[in-house]
């Protein structure tokens, strides 16, 4: 949480002294119809990862088993770390430099050269740096999400909207289906069956570029342009 509060606290700061802005500048307040957007956003990024598990375990040939070891502590403590990396994540990437760059650049170029940053990051986050296709393959697919994330916050004004995408996603991998760093926490999976071929392929293929590419439709086309033009991003 300490690492939260250095970076609020150095948002507000450059907000402050770049436009006399503070930390609502990034849209931080709620209301019912920004509150209905927040949750279909939370709710869609779910269904996406659950459809992506029913996916794996189907090719897979496995089923999932409730983890022996669960607790509701352990599933605390599991939904609270997914929300200290995504409120982390999201102030760096989708946060007040990112209102910055929408500011003096424009939506596109601003989202564009967040979405870029974030497809670098996970190089060194994925421990990929200096593998040539796997650096291809993660730029792409988290750069794709990283846009559509930026994009929902530079249509809604609010740094809710990635939040909620980001931690529907987080929350349900990590968590519900112990697939992230945390181990196993809800389900675990039954012994997987060998898949290869182009059923691997496509099986790789839905997370990691099929899964962002919703996504973006789904910002695109769901998320209103402004829902809130007080807190919205001027360009």
């Amino acid at each position: 949480m300490l690492g939260i509060v250095v970076i609020l606290l150095v948002s507000w700061g450059l907000l402050h002294v770049t436009t006399q802005r503070h930390l609502t500048a990034l849209g931080l307040g709620m209301n019912k119809r920004r509150l209905l957007y927040v949750l279909l956003s939370f709710v869609f990024a779910m269904t996406t990862c659950v459809l992506s598990q029913w996916l794996d375990a189907e090719l897979g040939q496995f089923t999932w088993r409730l983890n022996p070891s669960f607790t509701f502590s352990l599933l605390l403590d599991a939904v609270f770390w997914d929300l200290k990396s995504v409120l982390t994540e999201e102030l760096i990437f989708r946060g007040a430099l990112l209102y910055l760059l929408i500011r003096w650049l424009g939506i596109y170029p601003g989202v564009v050269i967040s979405a870029a940053a974030f497809g670098i990051y996970h190089w060194f986050s994925y421990g990929i740096f200096g593998q040539l296709m796997p650096m291809l393959v993660v730029f792409f697919g988290t750069g794709i999400m990283g846009a559509a994330w930026a994009l929902s916050y530079a249509k809604s004004g609010s740094l809710w909207l990635p939040v909620a995408l980001h931690f529907g996603w987080n929350f349900t991998h990590n968590s519900l289906f112990s697939e992230g760093p945390l181990g196993a926490v809800v389900w675990v999976a039954n012994e997987a069956a060998d898949v290869s071929g182009y059923w691997a392929l496509f099986n790789f293929m839905v997370p990691m570029v099929l899964v962002p590419i919703f996504t973006l439709l789904f910002v695109v086309f769901v998320i209103p342009q402004e829902m809130n033009k007080t807190d919205a991003p001027v360009q």
